[in-house]
């Protein structure tokens, strides 16, 4: 079969990697960052606003960091989450199928 080559490679999306080594396979959380940021300064913000607001952002994460050691963490979403990771790695782990070679 004669298939055209794909504009990016399976290599450059392919999340095998980082499901393995538990790492992100999204980038949600910097967009959440960045559109949070962006929601609080505003379009035509001045450096000493957005300046402001980083050390705002500052003071909530070393209280978040402070109150997360102190509070035992129990979120039932959490657990489950972390067991469809698992069970996501334990599948990619066990697949000994086509490599992305072999499309």
């Amino acid at each position: 079969m004669n298939r055209k080559e794909p504009r990016f490679t399976h290599f450059s999306w392919n999340k095998r990697e980082e499901i393995i080594n538990n790492e992100p396979t999204t980038t949600n959380a910097q967009e959440g960052y960045n559109h949070s940021i962006a929601l609080s300064v505003g379009r035509r913000a001045t450096i000493w606003s957005l300046l402001d607001q980083f050390k705002r952002e500052e003071a909530l994460s070393v209280k978040k960091l402070s109150e997360a050691k102190t509070t035992p963490k129990h979120k039932i979403r959490t657990r489950v989450k972390s067991r469809k990771q698992e069970k996501i790695k334990e599948l990619v782990e066990d697949y000994d199928g086509e490599g992305p070679s072999d499309f």
